[in-house]
């Protein structure tokens, strides 16, 4: 049995959106999200940026090849667990951010506004969605996960057009994620069938950042 489960994820999802309703950028919810499995993990180690392969004598980028890195790892005795996540923004209206938010862990407890701008350039961002998924099939991890968290919609409903290039990265609960992917000079292929996503809401319904839904994406081996 893994010990670390989708719903152990979904579990610590509800639970960062208690204190942490919205981030500045990625990193601050990558960072947010490892201090939370390791108050759920007392047993296990995190770490941020894992390289994805082992430091040899020559640094791999000698070699015309870039090392990666994994965005969480979670260690136990027997298994390590790769997590990569994605925050992509869609722009919100400042009314919504009148009232200040503040970090249960923040000792100052001073009102701490949040600005969210939109990123647009969507089908690159689910080429890199895609990207991600493709980094821990190859990862030297016993498994992995892929964790969207996002206010826009556009993710996760089908395109008008089942022809356009968009349509591809879409993932609603009826799109299948499988084979070779191009996005300009770049390829990938997938190992695994991906399908039956299935998305959650991240914060209350009368919250003002009510628009953030995640997915979780669990991600087998070769």
């Amino acid at each position: 049995m893994a010990k670390l489960g989708k719903n152990d994820l979904e579990k610590i999802m509800k639970s960062l959106s208690k204190r942490r309703p919205v981030f500045h950028r990625e990193a601050d919810f990558q960072h947010e999200l490892a201090f939370e499995l390791r108050e759920h993990f007392k047993d296990a180690s995190i770490r941020l940026e894992y390289p994805q392969k082992p430091i040899k004598e020559k640094p791999i980028e000698e070699k015309g090849e870039k090392r990666k890195y994994i965005d969480i790892v979670v260690l136990f005795k027997d298994e390590k667990i790769g997590i990569e996540v994605k925050y992509l923004l869609k722009g919100m209206n400042k009314n919504k951010l009148a009232q200040p938010i503040y970090d249960d862990h923040d000792c100052t407890k001073k009102p701490e506004p949040f600005y969210v701008s939109g990123q647009g350039g969507q089908n690159k961002r689910g080429y890199a969605f895609v990207e991600d998924i493709h980094k821990l099939e190859n990862a030297v991890c016993s498994y992995g996960y892929l964790i969207i968290l996002t206010n826009d919609a556009i993710y996760s409903k089908k395109a008008r057009n089942k022809n356009a290039k968009c349509a591809k990265y879409r993932f609603h609960e009826e799109a299948v994620l499988e084979g070779t992917f191009n996005y300009g000079s770049q390829a990938i292929t997938l190992v695994r069938e991906y399908k039956d996503f299935k998305w959650e809401e991240y914060n209350a319904k009368d919250s003002k950042f009510e628009d953030f839904k995640y997915l979780i994406v669990p991600i087998g081996k070769k």
